[in-house]
């Protein structure tokens, strides 16, 4: 169909009709620099700590590095291998953004840690677990150096479970300074069983290490809600403050502790000197002459300083010595 007006005669229609009225031209459009929001103009580098939701847990640290101490000792004692574990870094996630990021050949360990409120996730990466199995079957040194493309079996997983069981030992060990935690593996978790350990808001504390293996290294991982943490704070903050002594009498409490401290104590009847090659040429049944009277003094020391003269005796068929004289 050819249209009813050309265009240059619909633009000829629309300049006659905006001269009489009958059209108002509409606003021009604002240029990109020109348009003004009534949003309130937000700067992300100034927001308030807690909209970032980030949680401090003071001192912390201190107990992840007992745990570090603790663990690096049970399992080089496990392995008969040098084990030692460093910090790499730390950070708070929730646990949906914690979730993707994960090795798809990780092995899993889903904690207890009785009476917080929620368990820990302990993380061996596709290096780590290998390495660890290589290690406690006798395997060759450098087998390890390369990530497994597959996750461990269910009797590779049995295994693992052993070594995980000694980290359960150095979380309790570690958290003795403020709390009695009870720990065991509850479960080599599944992926389905990890997705379900914490809602998905949840704040996470994630703890990695470098878990070197004579010399080879994998990597470890230490997952902490941080909501179980939260009550414990306060015995946390106590871990670094030192204590006063608000008892008054701890100048008297010292004093009775030292009174009961246990020292040596020496009746010596006399000293003799010989040389180096006399002492070599001892042999059994020789006679060393002592030049000392039987009816004199005897020195008495104490911890090794003469303190007092005795004389020596016997009483109720005992042995004892008199004490004569104090020195000064």
């Amino acid at each position: 169909m050819e249209p009813i007006l050309s265009k240059q005669e619909i633009a000829d229609l629309l300049r006659t009709l905006q001269k009489d009225g009958a059209v108002y031209p509409g606003p021009e459009p604002a240029r990109a620099q020109e348009i003004i929001s009534a949003h309130v103009e937000i700067n992300l580098l100034e927001l308030p700590a807690d909209s970032q939701k980030k949680l401090d847990i003071p001192n912390f640290n201190l107990i992840i590095d007992r745990f570090r101490s603790s663990f690096g000792r049970s399992l080089s004692h496990y392995l008969q291998k040098r084990v030692s574990f460093e910090i790499i870094d730390f950070h708070q996630l929730p646990f949906s953004a914690y979730l993707p990021d994960q090795d798809p050949h990780k092995t899993t360990g889903l904690l207890s840690l009785k009476p917080l409120s929620s368990g820990c996730l302990l993380n061996y990466d596709s290096h780590l677990w290998f390495l660890v199995l290589e290690k406690l079957l006798g395997g060759f040194s450098g087998a390890a150096s390369n990530p497994s493309d597959r996750s461990p079996t269910r009797l590779e997983l049995s295994l693992l479970k052993a070594s995980m069981e000694l980290a359960c030992r150095a979380i309790e060990q570690a958290f003795i300074p403020i709390l009695q935690v009870r720990s065991r593996v509850i479960d080599t978790a599944s992926e389905e069983r990890v997705h379900s350990f914490a809602s998905s808001d949840a704040l996470m504390a994630i703890y990695r290490f470098q878990a070197v293996i004579e010399e080879d290294a994998g990597v470890l991982e230490l997952v902490f809600p941080i909501d179980s943490l939260v009550p414990h704070r306060s015995s946390l903050e106590k871990l670094t403050q030192l204590q006063k002594f608000e008892n008054k009498n701890w100048p008297e409490n010292i004093r009775k502790g030292l009174t009961a401290t246990p020292v040596t104590v020496i009746a010596q009847t006399c000293s003799i000197d010989l040389s180096i090659q006399q002492i070599l040429d001892l042999s059994v049944g020789d006679i060393l002459p002592i030049p000392h009277d039987p009816d004199s003094s005897v020195e008495i020391l104490v911890e090794g300083v003469p303190k007092f003269s005795g004389l020596p005796g016997q009483q109720n068929h005992n042995k004892n010595v008199k004490i004569l004289n104090a020195y000064q």
